[in-house]
């Protein structure tokens, strides 16, 4: 099953030092961080609503699961 709003990303052929990086940025997504399949990649931005202009972005908000074992 994928997740809503999951991104698929591929490389076209001819890119072939793109593989060792990103299968190693998997393995540690997935081994170390403990990152799963429904696990955002990117922080979601903080948003804040503004007295006189709406809302705007204050930072990130943290992954909770992923929290405590960042770096």
């Amino acid at each position: 099953m994928i997740a809503a709003g999951a991104m698929h990303i591929f490389f076209s052929k001819g890119f072939p030092e793109a593989e060792e990086p990103l299968r190693a940025w998997v393995e540690y997504l997935e081994d170390e961080a403990l990152y799963g399949p429904d696990d955002p990649l990117f922080l979601a931005p903080a948003i804040a609503p503004q007295a006189n202009t709406g809302l705007k972005a204050e930072g990130f908000t943290p992954c909770p699961k992923h929290a405590a074992t960042s770096t």
